[in-house]
């Protein structure tokens, strides 16, 4: 029957409702854990399930994503040092163990010396805060007008919107809102009925990642790197464009400009022309046709290629 105290800190720079309720529920065993020499503490998946509370999932993986953000949470900011799934002889079921990290066996100390233990006299009892209250920094980032205004603009009311980023971390909303675009450009049947109640309940109740989700940096790098492809692409045409225009007879490179012509002649004049006629207007294109420097400055706007040249100057 340990009643532990929480770190109220630490506490308010966890995201998800997984996450903070996952803290509640181990620091108290963790300290049990510690008390008795032990490393680590087994929780039956089940029994977390019935005490978040959360939706039991099944296979094996689906669990694993539903507890994904939590647990990848936990160990980034070591209160976990590793996480084990142990199979068990129930089905759909399994022994999630918990190593304890270096936050929590801190946290252990600071509490052993500072808390005072129940039924001690004369020991000054530590003042536990209200609950939710949160550090000026915090309240400031998520009372943020800019995620009020995000949410508002997605169809919550300013009022909905303001209580979510009370109870809420910023970089959590943050994230609820950019899955929520990706859902909305993939058109996902999730959101189809209500999109502005789906957000709030993404927020409120910490949906897991939908399948095949791509974070909003991973698609701005996917594009920029296709768009650096495409212009590659583009400039190996035009230098393609260039060693053909500069490499063939110009005889053959006004042909077809010269055909049209000899048929536009005949149309008009209804003879055909002569060959001192044909032969003036096949020099004219000739001389017509752009010198090296105003070919290169025509397709690249400046000069990259040295006088007969295909490569760089």
């Amino acid at each position: 029957h340990y009643v532990v105290p929480l770190d109220w800190r630490f506490y308010n720079q966890l995201t998800g409702s997984i996450t903070t309720r996952m803290y509640e529920f181990l620091c108290i065993k963790f300290f049990t854990a510690l008390e008795r020499g032990r490393e680590y503490h087994d929780v039956p998946y089940s029994q977390i399930c019935d005490y978040f509370p959360v939706t039991k999932q099944a296979p094996g993986w689906k669990a694993r994503k539903q507890l994904k953000h939590a647990h990848d949470s936990l160990v980034a900011t070591k209160y976990f040092q590793q996480i084990e799934w142990l199979e068990t002889n129930k089905r759909d079921d399994w022994v999630i163990r918990y190593w304890i990290g270096d936050r929590a066996r801190n946290e252990y100390k600071h509490n052993k010396q500072e808390i005072r233990q129940l039924g001690v006299a004369n020991q000054r009892p530590v003042p536990i805060p209200q609950r939710r209250r949160r550090t000026a920094q915090l309240q400031e980032a998520s009372n943020s007008p800019a995620v009020v205004k995000e949410l508002v603009d997605r169809g919550l009311t300013h009022k909905t919107a303001e209580k979510l980023c009370e109870g809420h971390s910023e970089p959590l909303v943050a994230y609820k809102i950019e899955v929520f675009d990706w859902l909305v450009e993939t058109n996902s049947h999730l959101i189809k009925k209500n999109p502005a109640g789906f957000l709030r309940k993404s927020i409120e109740e910490d949906y897991a990642e939908p399948q095949g989700f791509v974070s909003r940096e991973e698609r701005e790098k996917s594009a920029k790197k296709a768009a650096e492809r495409q212009q590659q692409q583009e400039q190996q045409r035009k230098v393609e464009k260039y060693e053909y225009q500069t490499k063939t007879p110009p005889e053959k490179l006004i042909y077809g400009d010269l055909f049209l012509w000899e048929k536009n002649f005949k149309k008009k004049n209804g003879r055909p022309p002569t060959k001192q006629e044909k032969s003036a207007q096949q020099k004219e294109l000739i001389r017509k046709l752009p010198t090296n420097k105003e070919l290169q400055e025509q397709l690249f706007g400046r000069v990259l290629f040295a006088e007969g040249k295909s490569g760089p100057t």
